[in-house]
């Protein structure tokens, strides 16, 4: 017998990556927010670079990137934090801080077009500081961000 079989292999779809839409930003929200409990979920997507994944059509992934600062070192001096006053400490910390944060937010003299930082938190006391100032706690651990 010579008769041939007929081809029993399947043609799959490639996978092709492009630039996501601004149209496909709430479904791409919408997967994040599903899938990820490790990822952070409290930033502007349309601020990011994203790209998508396809499969058949498809959305099957993506990634996001943004530009952010990174704030470090907030610092107070041992001596400052030995002898002076727990109000005066509090305050320092405060207004350095927010000082960080006007300058970043304003376009006229922050002009990199970078209006996200974020910050690494050991101290208990700190961290609710950064809350009442507007922060969250992103990633795992001790770190804090703030989009602009």
């Amino acid at each position: 017998m010579s008769a041939t079989a007929p081809s029993t292999h399947l043609v799959w779809p490639r996978v092709t990556v492009r630039p996501a839409t601004l149209d496909e930003i709430p479904k791409i929200r919408a997967l994040l927010l599903e899938q990820a409990d490790y990822f952070e979920h409290n930033y502007d997507l349309r601020r990011c670079i994203v790209f998508v994944a396809e499969f058949g059509g498809d959305i099957v992934g993506f990634t996001a990137a943004r530009l952010q600062w990174q704030v470090e070192p907030l610092l107070l001096t041992n001596q400052f934090k030995r002898n002076g006053p727990l109000f005066a400490q509090q305050k320092a910390t405060y207004l350095l801080i927010r000082e960080l944060d006007g300058w970043l937010r304003d376009p006229k003299k922050n002009t990199t077009g970078i209006h996200y930082y974020f910050c690494h938190i050991r101290d208990k006391t700190m961290q609710k500081l950064a809350v009442s100032f507007g922060m969250t706690r992103v990633y795992f651990g001790k770190f804090f961000g703030k989009d602009l």
